[in-house]
């Protein structure tokens, strides 16, 4: 893990390319700072109020990416988008190194023309911004390799906020030594070294400007993008999820900033140096995550950000010290780096390059929006209630997406069923498991066997620590209880005439390596006894070379039959049998084999039961030998060297064969070839 770690950071820093573009968006980052402190600094000098003011250039700056980002995100797929930074670049150069000359020349501006003039160029700075912004984004997948692209994202994050941190702190030594006016001179040669080191980088554009992007219009893209949107619900979930970081983001900033200046009265000063620690944490952020995507899924990684975030917001109150706002703010910047980057880096993974600038500006859009709303409201709440009350709003919203987070990952569900769900339906049917060795803890696996209804799914998801597809038809969504709670598994919906859709993605579930579930009966029993098994199993097996492992549940008709309205509570047992690989035999040998497993094992199973009460005398070995295959069923009882190696039997599939052996009319080599009479 200790190489992997240092082939992606060297691969990354060996990127000359990706240096280039990671060079030129620091200084980018550094001026965008730079040039609102600057203005900050100004209107305040003239006797406007600090928050307020801070407020109204921060919206004016924020204001284009709202307005803008579609525009800037169409142009970033359809053109070049190095030549987009660059213009950018230049744009926000040009601007500032006029800005002096007017605002601070012998022009007759006075009072409000002159705050006027300043959130106009505040506007304008942030048109340049929304421009640069999607085209960079866009821009990375394209000069690193996927493998390096969580570490780049965190290299640029930790920049962008290292930029912004140190935009405060030179701006303010060139304010003492320069002036004002000299120190957006300054500004504008940064943004000039930004565009020429940006002008260097060759990007691959070779999916970017088709013939066909380029000849469709902006309001054709716009369908495009809504259409994609619509199909791709990952591509949703994420932007959903950078929404619900910007209103938790903003909300925390604004909340923090009313408490520091209202509540503890510590000023500019006071504010700015716990910027510096929020910071700072944002800085250990981003290479904590890289780290991190190593060791855990990204819905951990996000989820345990979340509830980072609600621990610390929930403890506001608590903080009353400087030395206790250190460790307070970091971890709220560790959290907040985390998200971000994991977020940027999935969305750049899962959008194809040639609609990517789309989909980052759509995003852009929407965070802007709820970024401007989320300020403005808080800054009215503040006004009437303690920012205590709004930490706790924050820390609520935190908690509830992290629930959701987890909730729409596979594997928590898993072990959500398996932890609460499956406690209460151990409790009310005590579940026997058997055979637990022969489930496969990784890898592509089958689990066949019998329908006895309505538990049946929720019995094999406790039994099997792995989480499992079912291939499930219309009628498991028919029980008002059932419905609700198979919805919270991972279902493959069988409908009438398209099964071979639903088969067709089971193969690709094995394919990643994941356990489908399959009732070749197709239907729940309506007696207890099984029914005809059906082809579909073989197909899905000899499609996917996947085992199957054959299972059989004892009880589950009893404890609820598919016309039982409610449930009986009793014991249950679910054993399994061992792996079937016969992906060289025809379907119906397949189905056939299977059913003669299944069969066999229902049979001891009602057999061992039935002897608890019932003692009989047995008079031959074949029946002694029943006996302890009933017993002992899933335990391993044999070895036996073949052509492949060695292979081993269980007493049930020990005595099924012996049994099938018996009633061959001669030897065959392979016996599942005799002809089956023990049904």
């Amino acid at each position: 893990m200790k190489m992997l770690k240092q082939v992606e950071i060297s691969g990354v820093f060996k990127n000359k390319n990706f240096l280039k573009l990671w060079i030129g968006q620091i200084f980018s980052y550094l001026g965008d700072a730079i040039v609102q402190i600057a203005l900050m600094a100004w209107v305040i000098n003239q006797g406007g109020k600090a928050g307020s003011e801070m407020s109204k250039i921060l919206f004016f700056f924020v204001l284009p990416s709202l307005l803008l980002s579609p525009l800037a995100g169409a142009f970033s797929d359809r053109f070049s988008r190095k030549t987009l930074m660059v213009f950018s670049n230049f744009f926000r150069a040009g601007l500032v190194l006029v800005l002096p000359s007017i605002i601070f020349g012998k022009l007759n501006f006075q009072g409000s023309e002159l705050q006027i003039l300043v959130y106009i160029f505040s506007f304008l700075m942030g048109t340049g911004s929304a421009f640069f912004y999607p085209a960079k984004q866009s821009a990375v997948p394209n000069l690193v390799k996927a493998e390096h692209l969580q570490f780049a994202n965190a290299l640029n994050a930790g920049s962008s906020t290292i930029a912004i941190l140190l935009g405060a702190v030179i701006t303010g030594l060139c304010i003492n030594k320069f002036g004002l006016a000299n120190s957006l001179w300054v500004n504008g040669i940064i943004y000039l070294a930004s565009a020429g080191l940006i002008s260097l980088i060759q990007i691959n554009n070779k999916n970017v400007t088709s013939k066909t992007t380029v000849k469709t219009t902006f309001f054709e893209g716009r369908k495009f993008l809504y259409n994609y949107l619509f199909t791709h619900k990952n591509t949703r979930r994420v932007i959903i999820m950078s929404v619900l970081l910007t209103l938790v983001t903003a909300s925390f900033f604004n909340t923090l900033t009313s408490a520091s200046a209202d509540y503890y009265h510590i000023g500019i000063a006071g504010l700015s140096k716990l910027k510096l620690m929020l910071g700072l944490g944002m800085i250990l952020g981003t290479f904590t995550v890289s780290f991190a995507g190593k060791y855990f899924r990204n819905s951990i990684i996000l989820a345990g950000s979340f509830i980072a975030m609600f621990l610390t917001t929930a403890t506001a109150q608590m903080v009353t010290s400087i030395n206790m706002a250190w460790s307070w703010l970091l971890l709220i910047g560790i959290a907040n780096a985390s998200i971000t980057v994991t977020i940027d880096t999935i969305l750049q993974k899962i959008t194809p390059d040639r609609i990517r600038g789309n989909v980052f500006g759509f995003r852009t859009t929407l965070t802007s929006l709820v970024f401007l709303s989320t300020t403005w409201t808080m800054s009215e709440l503040a006004a009437k209630t303690s920012p205590f009350v709004l930490f706790k709003f924050v820390a609520l919203v935190s908690l509830a997406i992290a629930v959701g987070v987890l909730l729409f990952d596979k594997k928590f569900r898993h072990l959500l069923v398996v932890t609460s769900i499956g406690s209460v339906f151990k409790t009310l049917f005590p579940i026997k498991i058997e055979g637990k060795e022969y489930l496969s803890k990784t890898g592509k696996m089958i689990l066949a066997g019998n329908h006895t209804g309505w538990v049946d799914t929720f019995i094999l998801q406790v039994a099997c620590q792995r989480p499992i597809w079912y291939i499930t038809g219309p009628a498991a969504f028919e029980m008002p209880i059932v419905r609700q709670l198979v919805k919270m598994c991972n279902v493959i919906p069988l409908q009438f005439g398209k099964g071979m859709t639903a088969l067709d993605a089971a193969v690709n579930k094995l394919n990643g390596s994941e356990v489908v579930c399959i009732f070749p009966e197709g239907k729940l029993t309506t007696d207890g006894a099984l029914n005809k098994f059906r082809k579909g199993v073989s197909y899905i097996h000899k499609s996917s070379k996947a085992p199957i492992v054959p299972f059989v549940i004892e009880g589950g008709f009893e404890a609820w039959a598919y016309n039982k309205t409610f449930p009986r509570f009793r014991k249950i047992i679910i054993q399994f049998g061992q792996p079937i690989n016969m992906i060289e035999e025809d379907d119906k040998i397949i189905a056939d084999e299977l059913k003669s497993r299944v069969q066999f094992i229902k049979d001891s199973l009602v057999r061992r039961e039935k002897s608890l009460y019932d003692k009989n005398y047995y008079d031959n070995m074949l029946a002694l030998m029943q006996l302890r295959a009933d017993a002992n069923a899933p335990v391993k009882a044999l070895s036996i060297k073949n052509k492949e190696g060695w292979s081993e039997l269980s007493y049930i599939e020990l005595s099924r064969q012996a049994k099938n052996f018996g009633n061959c009319s001669y030897y065959r080599v392979n016996p599942f070839k005799c002809k089956n009479t023990s049904k």
